[in-house]
Order: structure tokens, then C-alpha cells, then sequence
């Protein structure tokens, strides 16, 4: 009986930790970030693009911000990653407003690091506003395209 215990109590831990471990051994992990990270950098090189125009949010040096892009789409990754893993039924119920705030701090924190900088602080909110929407669209189009394709004739 208490072989049986020990047993299923491994079983379980194995579980989880190959429900851990398997999304970043996920045989598209790789695809999806770099899809994730061309996604950024597209959204934020039309935000920078548009914006310039009217109102600039962003300045400074344009090859730091395709860093920064590059970067933060990593770091995004991770970040939700640790959300679904500590908090998925707050996220699912929120919509994704949960992860706004944390895509504001990194923003914040990524333009420590480059030569660039916000021209305020309302500007980070309106920047992160803007690249949740063009890059959530973006994504919208991608998938529709990509269901579009491989439906079986």
C-alpha cells in the first residue's frame, strides 16, 4: 500500500516537472520566439514610425530600440510564462490586462539600459497601449493566415 502511495506521489512529481520543463521543450519553442520576436520588432518599428510623425513617444539611437525590442520579447516570454505557471486562472480572467502593468515596467527598464528614452512617463503607457494593439492585430492576421493555409482541401 505504501509502495503504491510512493509511487503515485512520483508519478505526480514527474508530471509536473515534465509540465515545467516541457514548454521550453516544446518542439516550436524556438519558432515562437523568433515569431514573437520579429511580431515586436515589427510592432514597435510602426509605433516608433508613426509616432515620429505626430507626437514622438521615443527617441534616441534606432539601433538600440531594435535591440530593445528583440530583448523585451524575450523577456516577455519568461514573464508569462511565470504567470500562467503562478497565476493562469487570473490572467485567463483578466484578458491579458494583468500583464499590461509588467510590459510598462520592462519598457521602463529596458530604456535604462539603451540610449533611448520615453519623453514621459505617460508616454510609456501610450507606447505599451499602442504596441499591445498592433502587435495583437499583427498576431490576429498571422494566425488567420497561417488557419487559412493549412486547412485540408
Amino acid at each position: 500500500m505504501e509502495k503504491q502511495q510512493n509511487r503515485q506521489k512520483f508519478n505526480e512529481a514527474k508530471l509536473k516537472f515534465a509540465v515545467i520543463i516541457g514548454y521550453f521543450n516544446h518542439h516550436n519553442f524556438f519558432l515562437n520566439v523568433f515569431m514573437a520576436a520579429i511580431l515586436s520588432l515589427l510592432a514597435g518599428v510602426v509605433i516608433v514610425g508613426i509616432s515620429n510623425t505626430f507626437y514622438p513617444l521615443l527617441t534616441g539611437n534606432y539601433i538600440h530600440m531594435i535591440y530593445m525590442f528583440l530583448i523585451f520579447s524575450v523577456l516577455e516570454l519568461l514573464i508569462k510564462y511565470f504567470f500562467y505557471k503562478v497565476s493562469f486562472q487570473s490572467v485567463l480572467k483578466s484578458r491579458g490586462i494583468m500583464l499590461f502593468p509588467n510590459q510598462v515596467l520592462l519598457f521602463f527598464a529596458l530604456e535604462i539600459f539603451f540610449d533611448l528614452k520615453f519623453t514621459s512617463f505617460l508616454a510609456i503607457f501610450g507606447f505599451v497601449l499602442l504596441f499591445s494593439f498592433i502587435r495583437s492585430g499583427v498576431s490576429y492576421i498571422f494566425i488567420s493566415i497561417k488557419k487559412y493555409f493549412s486547412k485540408e482541401v
